[in-house]
């Protein structure tokens, strides 16, 4: 009897051409809603116990919730589509697999490919391919990985940016060792070669500078470099000052897993240099940084090297932050002279 209601149901709905004997106009909300929840529930609850293809979850787990494919079933036709690759077996089935093979039941009695349900398929595969995308471009992972998968990696991503951005940590800087302590907030470091990606910015103010140099060169860790790749943050962000010049030079540190071959920015204005080794007097202070703070720094300890008689080049400073402007706590800031 079931089967002969369910029949019927498909008849008037998805047999173009047909005209059905009931009084009620095919538009009529009553009789579309009614024969709508008749065919879901009998498809859905009576016939999914009885239909090769679908069969009951464990106990305890709602049925609208979790559908599972028969192990050792075969569909009617094969999907236009792979919904998930581990698909066979005790795989669970999304919304858009129940559809399809709704479709197929439907084809199967004799209704055209153009039914309400091959047309809810199309819909349904459109939608979750557009989310796969979006889900692939956001977390970089691809589809087919596991939903588990997929949450640590999401997960660890964002651990990863809150710790960098708020509290600047686990980010890479260049190697050095302390040769002498001269004060307490001062001392002598021998630093490695490294790769620096840089740009130079004319005519402003330092303060402008740093800006208008800092959006440039996120941009080149973002991928506007021939490789298309983003990279790390790192720190250091140094700003060289020269006496009596406009011109003030931003760098990022290069990490170390592209040291070696760094890509090419492919802006005009941002450059790969390297910086030999060298020693440096680096003074250490707290707080948030303005241009007139590190000269003040910078003329604190340089009058320490002159005290001490130690050579320094005295014509030009590095300052050197090492937050970000969300840390509000436990920031660093630095100035460098070089040894002579």
């Amino acid at each position: 009897m079931v089967l002969a209601v369910y029949s019927q149901i498909c008849t008037h709905h998805f047999t173009p051409g047909l005209k059905r004997k009931s009084s009620h106009s095919l538009t009529s909300p009553c009789d579309l809603s009614w024969r709508g929840v008749t065919l879901f529930f009998v498809q859905f609850f009576l016939l999914g116990a009885r239909n090769p293809l679908l069969t009951q979850p464990e106990v305890g787990t709602a049925p609208w919730k979790q559908w599972k494919l028969h192990k050792g079933a075969k569909p009617l036709m094969e999907p236009h589509h792979t919904l998930d690759p581990m698909l066979p077996g005790e795989q669970e089935v999304e919304l858009s697999a129940f559809v399809w093979k709704l479709s197929n039941e439907t084809q199967s009695s004799g209704s055209p490919n153009s039914s309400p349900c091959s047309r809810a398929e199309a819909w349904a595969e459109s939608e979750r391919t557009k989310i796969n995308t979006a889900l692939e471009h956001l977390v970089g992972v691809r589809s087919s990985n596991s939903w588990d998968s997929l949450v640590a990696k999401t997960s660890g991503k964002m651990i990863k940016s809150f710790k960098q951005t708020f509290l600047s940590l686990d980010l890479q800087s260049p190697r050095w060792s302390s040769i002498e302590t001269m004060a307490k907030d001062s001392e002598l470091r021998q630093y490695e070669t490294a790769k620096w990606v840089s740009t130079v910015i004319k005519g402003e103010t330092q303060k402008e500078a740093m800006r208008q140099g800092f959006w440039k060169l996120f941009h080149y860790i973002q991928g506007k470099n021939e490789k298309e790749i983003k990279i790390d943050m790192t720190v250091p962000v140094t700003c060289l000052v020269k006496s009596g010049c406009a011109d003030f030079k931003i760098s990022f540190f290069v990490p170390f897993e592209h040291q070696d071959s760094p890509p090419q920015p492919t802006d005009s204005d941002v450059f790969v240099e390297e910086r030999k080794a060298a020693a440096i007097f680096v003074r250490s202070f707290s707080g948030f940084a303005s241009p007139d703070k590190y000269a003040e720094e910078a003329e604190a300890l340089a009058k320490l090297l002159r005290n001490r008689g130690q050579p320094f080049h005295e014509d030009f400073f590095y300052t050197a932050g090492y937050d970000s402007p969300f840390k509000l706590f436990n920031r660093h800031n630095e100035v460098w002279y070089f040894r002579k």
